[in-house]
């Protein structure tokens, strides 16, 4: 990979990355996602994204949401 092909993608990524930031600081203060459990018993998918994750995190790995709103499945 060049220089320059790594310096693109460092860019798009830090862009990227701001927009997240700007989409959860949009966020109203008290919404909080939820963890439900995928039914094929492996995981937990966000209530924003649909992202799946492995255990339930207080922030989505992959929005940033923050979900102190529980597990609906509990």
């Amino acid at each position: 990979m060049t220089t320059e092909t790594k310096i693109t993608v460092l860019t798009t990524l830090v862009k990227l990355a701001a927009e997240k930031e700007q989409l959860r600081d949009g966020a109203a203060p008290d919404a909080l996602g939820t963890w439900t459990k995928r039914r094929n018993g492996w995981g937990y998918a966000c209530s924003e994204c649909s992202g799946i994750a492995p255990m339930q995190y207080r922030y989505c790995p992959h929005c940033g949401y923050e979900m102190n709103g529980g597990n609906k499945n509990e």
